[in-house]
């Protein structure tokens, strides 16, 4: 196909409905050249067979009119670049015959040979808008090196919107962004469902996916598929720039994972004030009991596993991010006005898989993620990081930080479990920056050597550090709870209140605290919920700090177990008076 030689008018569209992703239902009798779908639409068969109504699938793209059905043999077409201009069009691949009544299989469309091209490109150049679904089909070897900026395998503008059911894209390339698919434009979106894969693409930005919002947000929902092994220089994943991007949990291997970024955001790159979601909650053909998945991601610079810049914001609910790697911010590293929040959905259960486990049960978790210098889970600066109801365990710095760096910025944790994560100082903080944790537990966290505080502030001359401890509890025995270190001054300001600690003579000054065993369950097991008899129970009230959140179980704060008095337990776990299970503890 001929490309066009200029941009074409970026218009808003209305996005796809998400009741768009529900599956066609195909005819149940052999479709012959003329028939009708279902829809009233048109039929037409491409194939080398001789039942097929057309040999040639850009004769087929080209002359079908808009709204037809195009089904392909389940064959490869070689050497592809076509253009879906200024229609409605299904395309499903995977017939056995021309004359079958449903798809078996997938077809490939193979850009190897178009000269360079992508090979799928859906535009319109006009005011108005249309819908493409894609459905069982291989797109694959497209090198896009042509001088319109496209995407290796698919490309999408104008405010179109594409869906794509059970499609791969595989070793394509691009010279600019979006390895296999570049989406731009206000109101053009792309849904992708089904069991899609995308794997073995790269480009310099978006190896995977490359969103860019021109003129207004696009839309990127993933609500089942996998991204997979895919590399660039930023976002190896999924490359957003203005762009608003959704992804669901999908099941068993769904999800963004052991994608590679040369230089920052190894599994997802968020800038231009875009808005990235990370939702466990599922859609129609996903598995409820199943987290959304940043996982294995590395990244040579920062941000393992999501990089957010640019007053663009990230939120995970529901999700883990795990295994990610990079030299700051193995998880996540958030800087210039960004915001990165981790938190738990509405009556999710967080049971039967064990938080120090590897299974994926909907349940926040940032867990063994590796920075080869600071902030192995985060690295903030001049950002904002804020997580709650979440468990964090096993992140390791080789440096400073095992579970976060807060160089300049805020960073808040709230009923939250830190255990098990070796190295250094837990929480690493410079002057100027803000930390508050909150009714919070730190337990069972081993240095490397030596002794470090689980939390050290580089002390100042002028504008010191803010922290504020409050409601936790700390059980570390060995190690200081709070510690400065005065190389570049000693100023620190510091608020503790209602903390039952293994010590807190570290610490300026503690209100209303203690030293003292909490009496966890089975911390051997991680499970750091109370035992009957802890100490922490009715332990303090809320006069200092209201939780901002229910405690790491979805239950309600302030619960008198023993009447009169006090009755806020202190630390993650709110107690009903009972010893129970909810599989927190499971392993």
């Amino acid at each position: 196909m001929t490309h066009r030689s200029s941009p074409h008018p970026r218009l808003l569209a209305t996005l796809v409905p998400f009741s768009a992703l529900l599956p066609l239902v195909l005819l149940p009798a052999p479709a012959v050249p003329g028939d009708a779908g279902e829809r009233g639409a048109p039929v037409i068969t491409v194939g080398p067979g001789i039942d097929c109504a057309e040999s040639s699938l850009v004769t087929a793209i080209n002359t079908a009119p808009s709204g037809a059905e195009i089904r392909l043999e389940n064959v490869t077409f070689s050497g592809v670049n076509v253009g879906i201009v200024g229609k409605d069009l299904t395309v499903i691949g995977g017939f056995e015959t021309c004359s079958s009544a449903s798809p078996d299989f997938s077809s490939t469309l193979d850009g190897a040979g178009n000269g360079g091209n992508t090979v799928v490109d859906v535009f319109s150049g006009t005011s108005s808008t249309f819908t493409v679904r894609l459905e069982n089909l291989n797109i694959e070897n497209g090198a896009e090196t042509s001088p319109f900026e496209r995407g290796g395998g698919l490309h999408v503008e104008d405010g179109n919107n594409v869906e794509l059911v059970d499609v791969t894209f595989r070793n394509n390339t691009s010279a600019t962004d979006g390895g296999a698919i570049q989406l731009r434009d206000a109101g053009s979106s792309v849904t992708m469902s089904g069991d899609s894969l995308i794997t073995g693409n790269e480009a310099p930005d978006g190896g995977g996916i490359a969103c860019i919002g021109t003129g207004g947000p696009a839309l990127l929902l993933i609500d089942r598929a996998s991204i997979f092994q895919n590399t660039a220089a930023r976002g190896g994943g999924v490359f957003a720039d203005g762009c608003t991007v959704e992804t669901r949990a999908g099941g068993f291997l769904q999800g963004i994972f052991a994608n590679e970024a040369t230089t920052s955001g190894g599994g997802i790159a968020a800038l231009g004030n875009s808005f990235v979601q990370v939702l466990g909650m599922p859609g129609p053909g996903s598995n409820p009991e199943s987290a959304a998945l940043i996982v294995d991601n590395t990244a040579d610079s920062r941000g393992g596993g999501i990089w957010a810049l640019e007053s663009s914001d990230v939120e995970v609910v529901d999700g883990i991010v795990a295994g990610n790697i990079a030299d700051r911010g193995g998880g996540v590293d958030v800087s210039t006005g960004a915001s990165f929040v981790m938190r738990r959905g509405d009556g999710n259960d967080c049971g039967g898989a064990g938080q120090s486990g590897s299974g994926t049960a909907p349940c926040p978790r940032l867990r063994d993620n590796r920075a080869r210098l600071v902030g192995g889970g985060f690295a903030v600066a001049d950002g904002t990081v804020d997580i709650a109801q979440s468990f964090l365990s096993g992140n390791t710095a080789d440096l400073n930080g095992s579970v976060g760096e807060v160089s300049s910025g805020t960073a808040t944790i709230s009923a939250s479990v830190l255990f098990a994560n070796p190295g250094n100082q837990l929480i690493r903080q410079f002057a100027g920056s803000t930390l508050t944790v909150r009714w919070s537990t730190f337990a069972d966290n081993l240095p490397d050597a030596g002794a470090p505080p689980l939390i050290e502030v580089r002390g100042a001359t002028s504008t010191p550090a803010t922290t504020r401890l409050w409601s936790n509890v700390a059980w570390n025995p060995g190690r200081p709870v709070y510690g400065v270190d005065s190389a570049s001054g000693s100023l620190d300001d510091v608020q503790a209140d209602c903390l039952l600690a293994h010590e807190l003579t570290s610490l300026p000054a503690a209100t209303r605290s203690s030293v003292a065993d909490p009496r966890f369950v089975d911390a051997s097991s991680n499970d750091y919920h109370l035992a009957i008899d802890s100490p922490a129970i009715d332990f303090c009230d809320d006069a200092v700090s209201t939780p901002a959140f229910a405690d790491m179980d979805d239950q309600a704060r302030g619960v008198d177990v023993v009447p009169g008095g006090l009755s806020f337990d202190v630390g993650a776990d709110e107690s009903l008076g009972t010893v129970f299970r909810d599989g927190f503890e499971s392993g």
